[in-house]
């Protein structure tokens, strides 16, 4: 076929083809650099992230699947808990280290001290309290506080503190709602509450209850103030989450994605 093109239309054709390669070629390398950089966060050493299914603690990866596995936190712990296998790993966030695997699905744990369901009851080392706990959270060494039922024929559920010791109980919380997750810290006891019935959540903490927009799984410290993490559910889309808790008000840090 003749060549219709006049030298100039041959000319601006070959600057556009010119400037079409550079652009793609641009465009290609700014693509390897934006996934290098993004791998490169993904893989740091130095944080903590949960992208369900995939936790990542520091160096050291974690599989975990949805629902009964979980995710709980007494600083400087973390605790990957797998009911399915009947073991717990525990991590130092302030060590940045993988301590130790224990046969036994831990409510709780702080310096050496575990807190397990066996037999229908909780136990705080080898003691029995007598009770059975769905969360538990160590307030100190001899004062444990557990979430339970104390009335099977009502739905209301308590949080009641327990002594080691004597195995006394003082109801501290009584809630038509479910207890979701518990912390303590600062002489503050922190719970993420959900109301089945009109299908809301809440934090609640010594003094007030405070509605939030999404069920709470893990309530924890990071940098010296408190954090609320909700995990992936049909409730938000499937799009886990973490919000900072200050002043009675929540603050949506981001969505996909948990960092510890």
């Amino acid at each position: 076929m003749e060549n219709t093109l006049n030298p100039r239309q041959r000319q601006r054709l070959k600057i556009a083809v010119i400037i079409i390669s550079l652009l793609f070629l641009l465009g290609y390398f700014f693509f390897l650099f934006s996934r290098h950089d993004t791998n490169e966060q993904q893989q740091n050493p130095d944080q903590v992230v949960f992208q369900q299914p995939l936790l990542q603690v520091f160096q050291y990866k974690e599989t975990l699947n949805t629902y009964p596995d979980a995710i709980r936190i007494h600083y400087p712990y973390l605790l990957v808990v797998r009911p399915n296998e009947g073991t717990t790993q525990i991590y130092n966030l302030q060590q940045k280290t993988k301590d130790k695997k224990t046969n036994a699905v831990l409510l709780d744990y702080y310096e050496e001290i575990e807190i397990y369901n066996k037999a229908g009851k909780t136990y705080v080392d080898n003691t029995n309290l007598n009770v059975l706990c769905t969360l538990a959270f160590m307030k100190t060494k001899q004062d444990v506080l557990c979430v339970t039922k104390l009335d099977s024929n009502k739905p209301d559920v308590s949080l009641i503190e327990i002594d080691t010791n004597t195995l006394t109980q003082k109801i501290l919380h009584t809630s038509h709602m479910l207890i979701t997750a518990i912390y303590y810290a600062n002489s503050t006891i922190y719970l993420g509450e959900y109301d089945p019935v009109i299908q809301k959540s809440f934090i609640s903490t010594n003094n007030d209850t405070i509605p939030v927009p999404d069920w709470i799984n893990i309530i924890y410290p990071m940098n010296s103030q408190i954090y609320l993490a909700s995990f992936k559910s049909v409730r938000n889309n499937n799009k886990e989450s973490y919000s900072l808790f200050q002043n009675n008000n929540i603050n949506l840090i981001t969505q996909g994605e948990i960092r510890f």
